[in-house]
């Protein structure tokens, strides 16, 4: 089974042989800037193989929350 920590606007449904943590993220694009990194940091921190985020929506206020997971997806 694995650990998944999800980051999303809306509670995702129930996955079998799965042990799911949610994390609600905020709509307000100025709200969500300001847990991102919480946030992140809490998955990053749990027993979690998987973190799976909601791509937030488009539009200018959203653009450098969209660059920095984009940065954060990236693979070293």
């Amino acid at each position: 089974a694995d650990d998944v920590t999800i980051l999303s606007f809306t509670k995702p449904q129930y996955f079998k042989n799965t042990t799911m943590r949610w994390i609600k993220m905020p709509e307000i694009a100025k709200e969500y800037a300001y847990c991102l990194y919480d946030a992140l940091r809490l998955a990053d921190k749990s027993a979690s193989s998987i973190i799976c985020i909601e791509k937030p929506p488009m539009g200018n206020e959203w653009l450098s929350i969209q660059d920095r997971l984009k940065r954060a997806s990236l693979s070293e």
